[in-house]
């Protein structure tokens, strides 16, 4: 196996690569071309790449996520690091930064949850002359632990079955900072069998769906219903129209751990909003459903487009939305 390092969209026969592919028999314009095409959407990032090479000379590659060191850097707005790290600091990043960069980093450390994944991003911080802000650490550091579900069995059964006809090509842009591309399972599937939801959650625990079953923890969010017969329901019921207004009114100001949230699409039952993080650019995807066979009924999906934990990212967000509409008189189902 040969492991480069090396400048997105920008691979050449130039050293490192001619000398490590020509030695091997390897076709390196052919290589060139490969992974600048698949790397051409992270101009400005390096992207270190496993090649795998074949008897035949045929050759395969993987490609991982961008070393700490560059994420800190872009996080901190420097250069480069400190030659004298106990002594010379050259930036500052936020626990903030210091979660997203654990989160898109987690695939390829040697660690089990994202509190170890910040440890090690914070000691590769420390060791560049980059120092966190204090002033964020306490709540971050419980946000970087919270991993609650992420040992809970899944099952398989229809979520499964179901996953089998959705593109879930988007997991492999796990390394991608904000230049993931938008998932192609986005919007309301139709399944057959009069089976219309929003998808279900890929394996991973960054995305909580009310398409899931209820056995599976990990994924499973209840219902809302904006019309709950405990309250206005039985007095006054909202039309759906209203209750559109509602979340509309929400979701467009609401900034949960201070994603930017941004309106994508919008029809009478279907609303797709993007959320932006402050400092990398991670976009999660969030999707309101109000199903015809279903009145009063609102069904939602909100999941990360990188790494594969969150930090509950997407859990609260959705419990800050939840609480914003119970003071107009929605209610969560069977919750």
């Amino acid at each position: 196996m040969i492991k480069l390092a090396l400048p997105a969209g920008k691979a050449n026969p130039a050293p490192p690569v001619g000398p490590a592919l020509g030695a091997k028999g390897v076709n390196i314009m052919q290589f060139c071309k490969e992974y600048n095409a698949a790397t051409q959407d992270k101009a400005g990032m390096i992207i270190p790449v496993e090649i795998t090479v074949y008897e035949d000379r045929s050759f395969t590659f993987i490609l991982k996520t961008p070393p700490a060191s560059v994420l800190l850097k872009k996080a901190a707005g420097v250069e480069s690091g400190s030659g004298e790290p106990n002594r010379k600091k050259v930036g500052k990043v936020t626990m903030d930064q210091v979660r997203e960069i654990a989160t898109i980093k987690l695939p390829d450390l040697n660690c089990t949850d994202l509190e170890a994944a910040c440890n090690t991003v914070m000691g590769t911080a420390r060791n560049m002359g980059i120092t966190r802000t204090p002033r964020a650490s306490r709540r971050v550091v419980v946000s970087c632990s919270a991993n609650q579900n992420d040992d809970q069995p899944t099952t398989s059964s229809r979520r499964e079955l179901v996953l089998h006809s959705v593109n879930v090509a988007v997991l492999g842009a796990l390394f991608s900072i904000g230049a993931a591309p938008r998932p192609s399972n986005i919007g309301i599937q139709d399944y057959g069998g009069g089976l219309r939801t929003l998808s279900l959650c890929p394996p991973t625990p960054n995305c909580i769906s009310t398409a899931e079953e209820a056995n599976d923890p990990s994924h499973y969010v209840p219902q809302w219903t904006y019309n709950p017969e405990e309250g206005r329901g039985r007095k006054k019921p909202a039309t759906q129209e209203q209750a559109m207004a509602e979340l509309l009114s929400v979701v467009s100001t609401l900034k949960p751990e201070g994603f930017n949230p941004k309106i994508i699409k919008q029809t009478s039952d279907y609303v797709y909003v993007e959320y932006e993080s402050p400092t990398l650019g991670f976009i999660d995807d969030v999707e309101f459903f109000f199903p015809a066979d279903k009145p009063n009924i609102v069904e939602y999906r909100s999941a990360s487009r990188v790494g594969q934990r969150d930090g509950n990212a997407n859990r609260k967000r959705i419990k800050a939305i939840r609480l914003e509409l119970q003071k107009k008189g929605w209610r969560s189902i069977g919750y």
